[in-house]
């Protein structure tokens, strides 16, 4: 931050004396005239040397070449200058008027010098110097960077309370000064209250209030502003279509925006490179890799520099479309690759079958000056992961570690999903561990992935373990790995685990969906627990989980090995009138406990429910044009 120190005014030897008269001392009037021409012509440091000339020759200072020194200095931004002499007032015996006090804020302003600008308005009211409108616009301006905004807004509400004349430039300041602050609130407010006072809205003004708004991911309010001005009349330029285009980028409105293009064509205002980079934002942002791709051409085709921002969009826009094709391609132009675009291309490979082709990329992004990073490892080892190459989705975690790549749970997540996907439990633990050791904390995806991997390896009791322990490793009870657990109790035939921790879902509020219970219910099928699956299936009701083939089919087998016939007769008639389709293994149990009680009516009636549901299915395959037998 500059200081707010006043420097003495610069000596320039070499310049002549201004106002000299032959070989005799310099005339007060006409160093004041020479002054103030070199004011006219922004000659500052002519104008300074002058004064410091006129003083050295002993001549009286007056105000009026006082004045000019400060309007000097006050046209060319020497905000310090003119302080120092405001300061010298005194000592000259001169009082302070409104024209040199104006030209000093003026200076301030043009400085952005805000707290000089603030002094100067104090030590005007102490000395009763008078202030008008112009001093407090000044002022205005000089808390333009936005970080006192509260207090170009409290000059305008001075403004009114020493009733000056307010007008619209004097709005149109602080409203800017609101836009760099992102205070979109105070910046709409003003322009209501500018035409709320019949006030003529300027198109700088509404540039503003939009930007403002687009700053703070109002599209919606950006839109209406570009909107209000069209109806209005109000001319539209470059920036007002390019902050509109930006707002409705931050809104994932890239149909929006596509169409605020196509009214720059049409109203004939040219698309600069401003508004082509924001389009292709947009379109980053909806996947539109086709509209961000012909913004990228037409920056090329318009002649503007190389735009690193927009290359990385599209490349962005290309990734989140699966277009990893158009995502390499814009990588074969060097000349303006950065790392964004290449991370870009990298997270388009994220499919099983390019993940060679991501690690070769990584490969070039290393040999070349882009380097690699978190987002671009993470992306690379997420690609493996899709491919079950487990191993050199570790192999890049170590690479992370030795280059002193900063790791983060995304990358500890992405390689225990491929650990997991390859059925390494025991790397899974590993990497769950290493990441206490780092101090991350696991979320509820780290969880789901190393429960499920201790399904998969049927290790029930670390399942079970590692799903009550999570909440105390920081990743919260997830009700994806309680899932996971619950199926892992159910292989290990271990059901009253599985019910128990369905309870213990209820009582720490973690939500049970259709799977917890299938889930359960399919631990409860050994026959022993035929009661609790029946159980379990009226909890759902009261917990509001809708129920499904998969859960009532699991309790049909239950109560199969029970031997139930009853419950199974019950519960197949009552997924046939509650429209939910019975499979065949529902069937098959039904008539297996009618065999095993001696009941040959209700075994008949449900052979000839499975022969009408066999013929439902192969008509249902015919009229689609397949041939589907069960």
């Amino acid at each position: 931050r500059q200081s707010f120190r006043p420097r003495a005014l610069p000596r320039i030897a070499s310049a002549p004396a201004m106002g000299a008269r032959g070989a005799g001392r310099p005339d007060l009037r006409g160093c004041t005239s020479q002054l103030s021409h070199a004011a006219r012509q922004r000659r500052w440091e002519e104008a300074a040397h002058g004064f410091e000339g006129t003083r050295s020759a002993g001549l009286g200072l007056d105000l009026v070449l006082c004045g000019a020194a400060v309007s000097a200095c006050e046209r060319g931004r020497q905000w310090d200058g003119a302080l120092r002499v405001l300061a010298m007032l005194p000592e000259l015996r001169l009082l302070q008027n409104v024209i040199a006090c104006n030209a000093a804020v003026k200076a301030c302003g043009g400085s952005l010098v805000w707290p000089a600008a603030l002094r100067l308005l104090r030590h005007a009211a102490i000395s009763g110097t008078e202030t008008n409108a112009v001093t407090l616009h000044a002022a205005m301006t000089a808390c333009g960077d936005g970080v006192v905004w509260a207090l170009a807004l409290a000059l305008l509400v001075s403004m009114q309370t020493a009733q000056l004349l307010v007008s619209a430039v004097a709005f149109t300041n602080v409203i800017s000064v609101c836009e760099v602050a992102r205070h979109w609130q105070q910046a709409l407010g003003l322009l209501v209250c500018m035409k709320a006072r019949r006030m003529p809205l300027q198109r700088v003004t509404c540039n503003a209030a939009i930007s403002a708004c687009a700053s703070a991911s109002r599209w919606g309010l950006a839109l209406a502003v570009v909107a209000a001005m069209q109806e209005g009349r109000i001319s539209c330029d470059a920036i007002t279509y390019a902050a509109g285009i930006s707002a409705s980028g931050t809104g994932e409105q890239w149909m929006r925006a596509l169409l605020l293009m196509q009214s720059m064509e049409g109203a004939r205002v040219q698309p600069d490179l401003v508004a082509l980079s924001a389009l292709a934002s947009a379109c980053a942002e909806g996947a539109a890799w086709a509209c961000a791709l012909r913004s990228l051409l037409a920056i090329h085709a318009g002649g503007f520099a190389r735009c690193a921002v927009a290359r990385a969009a599209a490349a962005s826009a290309c990734r989140r479309g699966g277009a990893w094709r158009e995502a390499l391609g814009l990588l074969r132009e060097r000349r303006d690759l950065t790392r964004v675009a290449c991370n870009a291309a990298v997270s388009a490979c994220e499919r099983p079958l390019l993940w060679a082709r991501s690690l070769e990329l990584m490969r070039e992004m290393r040999d070349g000056r882009v380097g690699v990073d978190t987002i671009s490892c993470n992306a690379a080892i997420s690609s493996c992961e899709k491919a079950l190459k487990w191993e050199s989705a570790l192999e890049l975690v170590r690479e992370m570690g030795w280059r002193r790549i900063l790791l983060s749970v995304v990358t500890h997540n992405a390689a225990i999903s491929a650990c997991e996907s390859g059925q390494q439990w025991g790397r899974v633990v590993q990497l769950v561990l290493d990441m206490r050791a780092g101090r991350f904390a696991p979320d509820g995806v780290t969880a789901t992935a190393t429960v499920s991997a201790c399904e998969d390896a049927r290790r029930w009791g670390l399942a079970l373990g590692l799903a009550r322990e999570m909440p105390r490793l920081g990743a919260g009870r997830s009700g994806a790995a309680c899932n996971a657990a619950i199926s892992a109790c159910g292989k290990g035939q271990e059901w009253r685990r599985a019910l128990r921790l369905v309870d213990e879902m209820r009582e720490c509020q973690v939500t049970r969906d259709m799977v917890t219970f299938s889930s359960a219910i399919s631990a409860c099928k050994d026959g022993r627990s035929w009661g609790c699956a029946l159980a379990l299936v009226h909890v759902m009701r009261e917990a509001g989980v809708a129920r499904n083939a998969v859960a009532l089919t699991a309790a049909t087998r239950a109560c199969e090995k029970g031997p139930r016939w009853q419950k199974v007769f019950e519960l197949v008639c009552w997924m046939r009138g509650e429209g939910i389709a019975a499979n065949p293994v529902s069937y098959c149990a039904a008539v297996d406990s009618c065999e095993r009680g001696a009941r040959p009516l209700p075994a008949l009636h449900f052979l000839r429910a499975a022969g009408e549901h066999a013929l439902e299915r192969q008509s249902e395959g015919v009229r689609s044009g397949g041939h589907r037998f069960v």
